[in-house]
Parts: structure tokens; C-alpha cells; sequence
């Protein structure tokens, strides 16, 4: 949803935000480190190299060790 710096993923390969509960969504990381909620994926900066990973969480990342 959105567009440029104000991207949201809401869903990928027909998995989608709220899926599995109010808690469920994708969360991102760049070179191992979660990005925030409040940094757009449209808005981060990536670089030559950098590694991207999309996760889906079922409740707002905490099983996956995302801090915000």
C-alpha cells in the first residue's frame, strides 16, 4: 500500500497482514537488523550487498526477536 516513501507491505505470495490475528503482518530486517514500523520500506535506504528479509510475525515480532 502507499507508494514511494510512504510503502507498506501488506502482503506477499497471498499471505497477508492480519492473517492469523490482530498481532500477524510482515516485518523486515536489513543486514540482520529489524527495521522499525515508523521506517517505511519505500523510505530505506539500501545499498550494493545489503541483505533483505521479509519475516512474517504473528505477534507484532516478538517471536522473532524484533525490538522496537
Amino acid at each position: 500500500d502507499g507508494g514511494a516513501r510512504s510503502a507498506y507491505v501488506t502482503g506477499i505470495a497471498g499471505l497477508h497482514e492480519f492473517d492469523h490475528g490482530k498481532g500477524s503482518g510482515w516485518l523486515y530486517r536489513v543486514n540482520g537488523d529489524f527495521q522499525p514500523a515508523s521506517v517505511s520500506c519505500g523510505s530505506y535506504p539500501v545499498y550494493d550487498g545489503d541483505h533483505i528479509e521479509w519475516l512474517y510475525t504473528l505477534d507484532l515480532g516478538a517471536s522473532e526477536g524484533a525490538v522496537f
